[in-house]
């Protein structure tokens, strides 16, 4: 009988625990939201001064071949580039695609570090 006694308050703690344990919800962490690139989703190469291209050169991709250059308007080396999508050379495409991608990397920037436990 001394015995069953030593290991009543083990085993009734250990049955409380697991009772808490299935009542109170667990805590789950959600991903963060992926970050909205707006109009830059479709260009590969989106620069801010100058474009120089050395050699031939193909541009594409599964999320888009265009080419950006905004407010700068300098492109060297453009005849020798071959790509899937159209260019934006200072016009009102790549100006509005400049901003989306102030707006995404700020959005990106601006996020709390995700820390992942095993």
């Amino acid at each position: 009988m001394k015995t069953l006694t030593k290991w009543r308050p083990l085993s009734l703690m250990v049955a409380l625990v697991f009772t808490a344990m299935m009542i109170l919800p667990a805590v789950s962490l959600a991903a963060q939201p992926t970050v909205g690139l707006g109009t830059t989703s479709t260009f590969a190469i989106l620069a801010g001064t100058t474009i120089t291209n050395t050699g031939p050169t193909t541009i594409n991709g599964s999320a888009g071949g265009d080419v950006g250059l905004f407010p700068g308007t300098a492109f060297t080396g453009q005849a020798q580039v071959t790509l899937s999508g159209a260019v934006h050379v200072n016009d009102p495409v790549a100006s509005v695609a400049k901003d989306d991608l102030v707006t995404a990397y700020d959005d990106a920037a601006g996020r709390t570090p995700v820390t992942y436990c095993d």
